[in-house]
């Protein structure tokens, strides 16, 4: 088998096993429903993935790949430092959720998932701190931004951000689109948007 069909293959096997996570979770799903879905053996299957986590992981990385890639394009995009920031915060939330989808996650599921997933989670997270740094140097150049160490700054607003996700997890059952929690929580990410921007310092009286 040439490495340009053994890689279409692996991506055909992402693609089907993808589309059935999304609609049953990585709980549900098995082995042999995917080798199905694919029209082939299990055994070809354990060829290229050992485990259906193995292929979960697979299908996560390469949507965080994809995520970041359009998410730099946008940010090389002419436009000030804080509407890039904006924009930045509202995608990443849609993201989000397209993962959540992809697993049928919440919260008692979170710590399940962590050992499994820790190390996706940890190397995510470095890459976007990267790119809303950048943001923020690119901000602090134009004299847009005053910020001092961007780099702890953007660890700050990530955990922030992180904070809020995990606190409607722990007060949700289910957060659905169209949902009134996805519609609060949308809400409570803009707000936070603005008061990062912002703040709540009242301006100077003149």
């Amino acid at each position: 088998m040439t490495e340009a069909l053994t890689s279409e293959k692996h991506q055909c096997i992402l693609d089907a096993a993808q589309q059935r996570f999304a609609r049953y979770g990585l709980a549900k799903v098995t082995m042999d429903e995917i080798a199905q879905d694919l029209g082939m053996g299990k055994a070809s299957l354990y060829y290229y993935f050992p485990t259906k986590e193995s292929i979960y992981k697979e299908v996560i990385t390469r949507e965080q790949n994809r995520f970041i890639e359009q998410m730099a394009a946008l940010l090389r995009e002419p436009r000030p430092a804080g509407a890039k920031l904006r924009l930045y915060l509202e995608r990443r939330w849609v993201y989000l959720n397209e993962l959540l989808n992809l697993s049928a996650i919440n919260v008692h599921t979170i710590h399940q998932m962590k050992p499994l997933f820790g190390d996706l989670y940890q190397r995510f997270g470095q890459r976007e701190r990267a790119l809303i740094q950048q943001i923020l140097d690119e901000g602090r150049e134009t004299g847009e931004f005053a910020v001092a160490d961007s780099c702890q700054t953007a660890a700050v607003i990530l955990n922030m951000l992180r904070g809020l996700r995990f606190y409607y997890f722990k007060t949700t059952d289910a957060l659905t689109v169209g949902s009134p929690e996805y519609q609060k929580l949308c809400a409570d990410v803009a707000l936070m948007t603005e008061i990062i921007l912002h703040g709540i310092t009242a301006p100077a009286q003149k």
